[in-house]
């Protein structure tokens, strides 16, 4: 399932070029705009209109807009889907860069595969 940052990041790639969504594309920008919570979507919808980026990723702890780093709070808590953030200096919405979402997914994998291995030498030492 794709986090709201990821849908406004796919929002945005559509929107941006400033040229008029047509066909597929508008019918994907209406489904994209439907997922996503009114009060975000009229953040997004104020800074396209401006010509900015809404949606931007973070490398490393910076955010690619501003290019300033973040504090390490907001760094960690792009890690879970559930959580929108905001960039302190820009506004823009955060997400992790592509390549770190694979990174994190994959940790996440082996922290949950450890905790039940873990469990299962529990159990079988107790039964």
């Amino acid at each position: 399932m794709k986090s709201i940052t990821e849908k406004l990041f796919e929002l945005q790639l559509l929107m941006l070029p400033q040229a008029p969504v047509q066909g597929e594309e508008a019918d994907r920008v209406k489904q994209l705009r439907e997922e996503v919570p009114n009060a975000l979507l009229a953040h997004f919808d104020r800074l396209v209109t401006r010509g900015k980026r809404a949606v931007s990723c973070v490398r490393h702890g910076v955010c690619d807009e501003c290019h300033m780093r973040l504090p390490s709070g907001v760094a960690a808590s792009l890690a879970r889907a559930d959580d929108v953030a905001l960039c302190e200096s820009c506004s823009c919405y955060l997400m992790p860069a592509p390549e770190e979402i694979v990174a994190l997914r994959q940790l996440r994998e082996e922290a949950r595969a450890r905790r039940l291995q873990k469990l299962r030498r529990i159990l079988a030492s107790a039964g």
